[in-house]
């Protein structure tokens, strides 16, 4: 579950970075394939 922790802050820190670019549908397809990546980990 920590490396779940660590995903979740990269994730959050790019999530920032992206809205500010004015990428959110880059994000959205991004996490569905990180949540995918978690799914199959665990």
């Amino acid at each position: 579950m920590v490396g779940f922790a660590v995903f979740e802050l990269i994730f959050h820190l790019l999530l920032k970075t992206m809205k500010k670019r004015g990428e959110c549908y880059t994000t959205q397809f991004f996490y569905l394939n990180l949540q995918t990546l978690i799914f199959i980990e665990q």
